[in-house]
């Protein structure tokens, strides 16, 4: 049989398939976190089915109000209070944050988060894990005939055990800190080692990336650099959301599990063990 028949074959054995898809069970959504040296802030959220028709003025509508929302860190226990932040996009941010800072954040201890939302009860449980600091941050132009756009690197020493996890931020002059697009990373080649690697300018991911500028800084630029240990189930939840937005539009990924580290519900709980460094893009 010639390509042409086998074409013509398999189009006319083409039908209609209807996929009928499950209905999500209700559940609240968590992103939460507590860092050293500041306090434990939470969003909660109400899930929505996948393929649900969307309205971005209702976008306000599926934050959680009214609940509980306590930290512990097994001696001391501290109740959020809720705020309401206004936002430039009509709505209200619902957030839940220790606004008396009666407990700080410190590498190397455990905190764990409550969460009573009516009926529905949560649970998780996060470390700060310790921190090196890092020894080096410096750029390079990006090539040799454009020395506008320069590329920022960092150099850092891995703890001689496996299994350290790490998560990286930037902020660019007066903007706020944001992740690059793949922003999570283990210590699985280079664990006990000083390791150099590149740290991508972070972006919001409502903005179109250009490809040719994407993780790249410019001559002039303020840079901030946030750069965090993370515990291994923390790392989990961002490794996996990070593959399943990596792959959408593909018509040949297959669908990612996202691993949450919250009982009862969805989503993260998660401890940042975070070092800062400030440069200065120079002419």
């Amino acid at each position: 049989m010639t390509l042409v028949a086998v074409i013509l074959a398999l189009g006319a054995c083409q039908d209609e398939i209807t996929l009928e898809l499950p209905e999500p069970d209700d559940a609240i959504v968590v992103e939460g976190s507590i860092e050293n040296d500041s306090i434990a802030v939470v969003i909660l959220t109400r899930n929505d089915p996948y393929f649900s028709s969307f309205n971005f003025n209702d976008l306000g509508d599926y934050f959680v109000t009214d609940a509980e929302v306590r930290v512990t860190d097994g001696i001391d226990t501290v109740q959020l209070t809720e705020l309401s932040v206004p936002s430039t996009a009509g709505f209200d941010f619902i957030v839940y944050a220790d606004l008396a800072y009666d407990m700080i954040g410190e590498m190397g201890k455990t905190y764990w988060l409550l969460v009573q939302a009516g009926d529905t009860e949560l649970k998780a449980q996060t470390t700060i894990p310790n921190m090196q600091q890092i020894d080096s941050l410096y750029y390079r132009p990006v090539t040799e005939d454009n020395d506008t756009l320069v590329a920022l690197r960092a150099t850092v020493k891995d703890p001689d055990t496996l299994g350290n996890y790490y998560r990286s931020f930037t902020r660019v002059n007066s903007d706020l800190f944001w992740p690059p697009l793949n922003s999570v990373a283990d210590d699985l080649f280079i664990n006990g080692v000083s390791f150099d690697f590149p740290i991508f300018r972070g972006q919001p991911r409502t903005e179109e990336l250009d490809p040719n500028t994407y993780g790249f800084f410019t001559r002039g630029d303020t840079v901030r650099v946030k750069f965090c240990a993370v515990d291994a189930r923390h790392y989990d939840f961002w490794a996996t959301i990070e593959q399943q937005l990596g792959q959408e539009g593909s018509p040949f990924a297959s669908p990612t599990e996202i691993l949450s580290n919250v009982e009862g519900g969805l989503g993260v709980w998660g401890g940042y063990g975070a070092v800062y460094r400030t440069i200065i893009i120079g002419d």
